[in-house]
């Protein structure tokens, strides 16, 4: 299980609770009750900060829960098992219904059995990502693509075992930021519902954003990019940008940024010039997870970065990613 394991660190905060009043999860959201539906109230926690969110991973128990949430941002509950028995005011939640909720908001939850969620309570200045959620305070959908679900929980449980296990760099403000953009870059692709394809009318106010974008990442090759600053640079909301990268390069904003740093990262170790280190090379472009990197660099090129930084060849194409 995801929380078996983990070991608390000064970046991650890691709680069991073998009682019903040890059970403290919902004390950051707001007022709650627990009535047990068994006398089984064992429940674990893992409490990860971010610079503008918090992420927290639980495990529950059968239970009825009366929970007045109160938050200034939005926070948003994602299943992180295929079995999920939930109900929230009268909706049945299973393994692909994601929940949002904004604002102060009363839910009554029946939780038949325990149920494993992340918790991602996004700040105020973030908040705003063009999602798809109505007015309503609470709001629950159905998650279309399943590949970005499982891509969401993968990067939950990477970012857990990262701060666990490197509490060092894991208290480093630039890799927390970059940590932080990677677990919203998922969520966005799971939050956003795109169509196979765009309208015709859509495609070439698509093609120009991505153009604005492409333009921006060539002024700042080297800066840390981040998707609300990137939508933002090209005067639109990030649901729109990663809309319109599906749409004229058949991936997610997230996908086609981490494609971008690859081929940077490949171009420099190509030079091969003296000293170079794959970690060092990796970090400037963004990469905070060295196995994500290494694993994502041999599914790319087909060779780990080490043999492109040592390989004798000296004639390679390196790419047309600029």
């Amino acid at each position: 299980m995801l929380l078996q394991g983990l070991r608390a660190t000064p970046a991650l905060d890691v709680l069991h609770f073998p009682t019903l009043e040890d059970f403290q999860v919902f004390e950051r959201l707001g007022d709650s009750r627990n009535t047990p539906l068994s006398g089984r109230c064992s429940s674990a926690r893992a409490h990860l900060a971010l610079p503008s969110s918090y992420l927290t991973v639980q495990r529950t128990f059968p239970r009825i829960l009366e929970v007045n949430y109160k938050t200034r941002g939005t926070v948003c509950f994602v299943p992180l098992s295929s079995s999920i028995n939930v109900t929230v005011n009268g909706i049945t939640g299973d393994a692909s219904r994601v929940m949002a909720v904004q604002g102060e908001a009363a839910c009554e939850i029946v939780e038949p059995q325990a149920n494993l969620f992340a918790l991602l309570n996004l700040g105020p200045t973030i908040s705003d990502r063009g999602w798809p959620i109505s007015s309503d305070r609470v709001h629950i959908f159905q998650a279309k693509r399943v590949a970005a679900l499982q891509s969401f929980r993968q990067t939950v449980e990477r970012l857990l075992a990262f701060a666990s296990l490197d509490p060092v760099q894991a208290q480093d403000p630039a890799t927390m930021r970059r940590m932080e953009e990677t677990l919203l870059s998922s969520l966005d692709d799971v939050m956003t519902s795109v169509p196979a394809l765009p309208a015709p009318g859509l495609f070439e106010p698509y093609r120009r954003i991505v153009r604005r974008m492409e333009d921006y990442l060539l002024l700042y090759p080297a800066a840390e990019i981040y998707i609300a600053d990137l939508a933002r640079a090209c005067d639109v909301s990030p649901r729109t940008l990663q809309t319109a990268t599906r749409a004229v390069r058949g991936l997610s904003v997230h996908r086609y940024l981490r494609l971008r740093r690859l081929w940077s990262v490949r171009r420099v170790l190509a030079m091969r010039r003296p000293h170079t280190k794959v970690s060092e090379v990796a970090r400037a472009n963004g990469f905070w997870h060295m196995g994500e990197f290494t694993s994502a660099y041999r599914a790319a090129f087909g060779e780990m970065p080490s043999e492109t930084l040592t390989r004798i060849s000296k004639t390679e194409n390196t790419g047309c990613l600029s």
